[in-house]
């Protein structure tokens, strides 16, 4: 169902949201 679609959609999101904030920490 749809809500369930969202859910993964976001917790995608905060994955990817993690990975981009560690690479910008390792670049500094």
């Amino acid at each position: 169902n749809f809500q369930t679609i969202l859910k993964i959609q976001n917790s995608v999101l905060q994955r990817h949201n993690l990975d981009m904030i560690i690479l910008i920490k390792n670049l500094n």
